[in-house]
C-alpha cells in the first residue's frame, strides 16, 4: 500500500491550475501595462499645435537670418557692452553659415 503524504496528486485536484499560468497572467499585464505608458508618453510628448510654421514664426528672426542679423548689429551699435547681444549674434552668422554653406560668413562669427 502506497503511504500518504499528505500531498494530493495535482491531476486529482479540481481547484489546482496548471503551472506557470500565475506566470503568463503578470507577462501578459507587464505587456499592457507597458504599452499603455508608452501610448501616454506618446500623447504627452507629441506636439499640440498641428502648425509647424505657426512655431517656427514664433521665435525670433527665425524667418529671415539676414534681418536678424541687421537688427543685431543695430542693437549693438546702440549697446555695445551687451555680452548676450555678441552671443546672439555670433549664432545668427554660424547659423547663416549652416544654411548658406559660405565659410566666408563663419570668420564673422
Amino acid at each position: 500500500m502506497p503511504r500518504q503524504t499528505g500531498a494530493t496528486d495535482p491531476a486529482a485536484d479540481p481547484n489546482s491550475r496548471p503551472p506557470g499560468r500565475g506566470r503568463l497572467r503578470a507577462a501578459a499585464v507587464t505587456v499592457a501595462l507597458g504599452a499603455a505608458l508608452f501610448l501616454v508618453g506618446a500623447i504627452a510628448l507629441s506636439p499640440l499645435d498641428k502648425d509647424p510654421d505657426a512655431a517656427k514664426d514664433a521665435r525670433p528672426g527665425a524667418s529671415s537670418p539676414r534681418g536678424s542679423i541687421a537688427a543685431l548689429r543695430e542693437d549693438l551699435r546702440r549697446l555695445p557692452e551687451n555680452p548676450v547681444g555678441w552671443a546672439q549674434l555670433g549664432m545668427a552668422y554660424v547659423q547663416q553659415g549652416r544654411t548658406t554653406a559660405d565659410p566666408a560668413v563663419y570668420a564673422k562669427a
